[in-house]
């Protein structure tokens, strides 16, 4: 996506040009929590990759820099290309081309697949964490309140013991690199809102398209993030009150007041919050704020640089 020219406000140009500069800082991030990466990912027992449609959205991952250098190629093929493509250096056809295509196909490699491999790689683990923890809310609610004895729950509050160190280890991994993943999508659905905002009807079918998928990766990877984060404090919920019913039903069922009861330890246990940095805080309830949000800020920038 081109934004150089009188065209674009420089406000505009700068947050484009901040959402890859911030994708290389994701990149060492993650390259300096290697060491506990590796651990975590080995500690999520079975493949990553366990259905189509995770296979699909890899796939579409890897594919963008083909997608985007494709529509770079359309655009310099149109009968009025864009002036600034090449900086106003003069080169022939091929040459044009060649060298369009090594810099969107590079670009596009930076951001947004590198990002959005990272937002792969955060969802999967939050969704195998909530599978875990779904996992053990089920094996609450299909016990018997007889059978759900002192020795049943301490094994229950062992496992989720567990998930919560894995949780930790997650939050220190992905706390820096998901706070900048929101910055970069944030910075881009606000550009690409305020130019679609701005844009003459006149302009081509290919630009807008270009605009259309870089709002949807955005706004998708923002979505994204919230939504699978946001399935931790649910699933918390859900095993808190499974876990406090079933020892209601059983004081009620054996009526033993000196037996060993953990349903205290329950208080104790996390919600679950994942956030970036402690500035941003993952929640389902966020995304409809998060959409207002982009939408009152992409105007209000179109209004100050109009």
């Amino acid at each position: 996506m081109n934004l150089k020219g009188e065209a674009y406000p420089f406000t505009m140009v700068f947050l484009h040009l901040n959402s890859y500069v911030i994708s290389s800082f994701i990149w060492l991030s993650m390259q300096r929590k290697r060491k506990l990466l590796s651990p975590l990912i080995y500690a999520m027992k079975g493949p990553f990759i366990r259905t189509k449609l995770h296979a699909s959205l890899l796939l579409l991952i890897c594919g963008m820099p083909i997608f985007f250098t494709t529509i770079g190629i359309i655009k310099r093929l149109l009968p009025n290309p864009h002036p600034h493509l090449l900086y106003g250096a003069k080169a022939s056809l091929e040459t044009e081309l060649i060298i369009l295509s090594t810099k969107c196909f590079l670009k596009t490699c930076i951001y947004p697949t590198l990002t959005n491999l990272v937002v792969l790689l955060y969802c999967l683990i939050c969704q195998k964490i909530c599978r875990s923890i779904n996992i053990l809310t089920v094996k609450i609610e299909v016990c018997s309140p007889k059978t759900f004895t002192s020795a049943r729950q301490e094994e229950i509050l062992r496992c989720e013991s567990k998930i919560i160190d894995l949780i930790q280890v997650m939050h220190k991994v992905f706390s820096i690199p998901s706070f900048l993943i929101f910055i970069a999508h944030f910075c881009t659905c606000i550009t690409v809102v305020g130019i679609m905002v701005k844009q003459d009807s006149s302009e081509s079918y290919i630009v807008l398209c270009e605009f259309v998928l870089y709002i949807s990766n955005s706004f998708g990877g923002l979505l994204a993030c919230l939504w699978m984060a946001g399935g931790l404090p649910t699933e918390a919920g859900r095993f808190k009150e499974a876990f406090r019913r079933k020892m209601k039903q059983r004081l009620l069922c054996i009526r033993k007041k000196d037996e060993i009861c953990f349903q205290e330890e329950t208080a104790n246990i996390s919600d679950f919050v994942l956030s970036g940095c402690d500035i941003i805080f993952f929640r389902r309830s966020s995304i409809l704020a998060l959409a207002g949000t982009i939408l009152t800020y992409a105007i209000l920038l179109m209004t100050l640089n109009s």
